[in-house]
């Protein structure tokens, strides 16, 4: 009676576990594909950010780097994996939001890249750009630690993302310009970083 009591108990255990696993891997699974679309879009706006410092010095690199970027955007905010993730019921979670948030914004500010001429450089624009780059190399690094594929190496990039968008924020800081142009900017570098205060996902 009792051998199989402990049975029964070793039956249901293993269940529990197989069943908490089953959940985690599929959260899991959730989680890597928006993972991957922040990935690119954040990839985006670091092409953006260097695509419009090219075309202000003159080079035509730079609206083709535009171009790119646009088609990046494109890609993550309305591809396939995207559309799947939606119809999967993820399209209400506040992690997608901030992503729509983020594309929105990040869209808004190309369309005024694609606008600028060499002989009207806006206000601080190379610091500007240089910061939005730091926040979505920053933001890219972060995304890329989230994914927990290596613990020791994912905490040291979670860190120095951190480290990276900070820094963007005290550039940005110190460069005072009250135009359109940097606000918008100003718009994604705090979209970019609207996670940093997050403590580091747990690692498996």
């Amino acid at each position: 009676m009792k051998i199989s009591t402990l049975i029964l108990s070793l039956g249901l255990l293993f269940g529990l576990i197989s069943c908490d696993k089953n959940a985690e891997m599929k959260q899991e699974r959730h989680a890597m594909p928006m993972q991957h679309l922040s990935m690119l879009l954040e990839h985006g706006i670091s092409m953006m950010a260097q695509g419009a410092s090219l075309k202000l010095q003159g080079q035509a690199h730079g609206d083709e780097m535009l171009a790119q970027s646009a088609d990046l955007l494109r890609r993550a905010m309305s591809g396939p994996e995207m559309a799947a993730m939606h119809q999967g019921g993820q399209g209400e979670s506040p992690a997608m939001q901030h992503t729509h948030d983020l594309g929105a914004a990040a869209f808004d500010l190309l369309e005024m890249m694609m606008e600028l001429k060499a002989d009207q450089v806006p206000k601080n624009a190379s610091m500007l750009h240089h910061a939005l780059n730091m926040a979505a190399q920053g933001a890219a690094m972060k995304s890329l630690a989230g994914m927990g594929m290596s613990k020791e190496v994912d905490v040291f990039m979670q860190d120095h993302g951190l480290q990276m968008q900070r820094t963007s924020m005290q550039l940005y800081q110190e460069t005072p310009s009250d135009t359109a142009y940097s606000k918008a900017v100003l718009k994604v570098i705090h979209l970019l970083m609207s996670d940093a205060s997050k403590s580091m996902p747990q690692m498996h």
